[in-house]
Formats: C-alpha cells, structure tokens, sequence
C-alpha cells in the first residue's frame, strides 16, 4: 500500500519540473527529536542548501500528532512550508502564527459514520414500508429515501446525495464550526 501511495504522489509531483519529490519518512508521531533527525536527513541527503533555511522546501506531515514536531523542526528552518493532513487542535496556533499553511480536515464523522448512519435508517424505513403494504422488493426506489422518512416521521431529507469528503482549511475554524465537530454536528445552525 505504501508504494502505491508514494508512487502516485510522486507521478502527481514530477508533473511540475519545478518540483523534486524527495520521498516519504516514516516517524512514530510522539518522537520529536526523532522526526527531526529523520526528515533532515531525508531533506538534506544530495541538497546542495543542506543545512540552511529550507527556502520553498515543503513538508506534508500526515496525522496532527505530528504537527507539534513539524514545529520544532520549522524552528530550525523557516524558510520551509508546512501542510497537514487531519485537523486537530494541535494545528491552530500554527494557523493564527502563519507557520502552517494549511491542513487538510477529512472530516472522519461525515465521510465514516454519518452516511452509515444516513443509509441503514433509510433502508430500516423502506423494509418497514414493504413489511407494511406486503411488498417483496426491498430495493429503493428511484426517488430515494425522502417521501419514506417523511411519512413514518415527519421529518424530510433534504438531499439523498450524501455530500462529504475532505476539506481544505487554511485558518483556524470559528467557534461555531468546532462545537459542531466536537457534537457531532448535533447543534450546528446552519
């Protein structure tokens, strides 16, 4: 799996000549110090700006356990760039001091639970709706979920398409936005 990651990262970045894919490192998220070493060596190896500020070099750092140590390292070279993948608390500081760029939120609740929870509810309604007037079919029909949910609770789905999949955040979310990840989005107003 790693391979195919790394390959097709690497085949998206060579698109740029512009551009040198350096490869992947691999640290546990709770070793700074190691982090540190490991993606130096890594940056450095063959560089002909080995040991400077890092100008234009960039970093994408994969989880929010390892943004804390990103910033440690970006201590010792400002001048590299930094994205991130999962949004975390640990990456609004970074955000409000303009040392991340950006992190990339995959909203875990949205695209993993929810349509789940979305989908069986559905179906629940549907088979009770076929157990109810004797039906043998338990496929959906064309015009979705809406009118079954709307008659046994009153309630409408406004949209059958389940809409979800990683945003791209470049400042700290409001208040209002992280109450409602923290709820599940039990609250939100909008």
């Amino acid at each position: 799996m790693k391979s195919c990651i790394s390959s097709g990262f690497a085949d998206a970045i060579a698109e740029d000549d512009k551009v040198v894919y350096k490869g992947i490192v691999i640290v546990e998220d709770d070793n700074k110090a190691e982090f540190a070493l490991a993606v130096e060596t890594a940056v450095n190896e063959g560089s002909p700006t080995a040991g400077s500020n890092w100008d234009n070099i960039g970093l994408l750092v994969l989880g929010g356990g390892q943004v804390a140590s990103a910033m440690v390292l970006k201590v010792s070279h400002p001048g590299s760039l930094l994205g991130a993948f999962d949004l975390t608390k640990a990456m609004f500081a970074p955000f409000a001091n303009d040392q991340l760029l950006f992190g990339i939120d995959q909203q875990p609740f949205l695209q993993g639970s929810l349509p789940v929870y979305l989908l069986t509810y559905c179906k629940l309604l549907y088979c009770r709706h076929c157990l109810i007037n004797n039906s043998s079919s338990l496929a959906l029909p064309t015009h979705g979920c809406s009118a079954f949910t709307a008659v046994y609770t009153q309630q409408f789905i406004v949209n059958d398409l389940i809409e979800t999949g990683p945003r791209f955040v470049e400042k700290e979310p409001s208040d209002d936005e992280k109450q409602c990840e923290a709820s599940f989005f039990a609250i939100c107003s909008s």
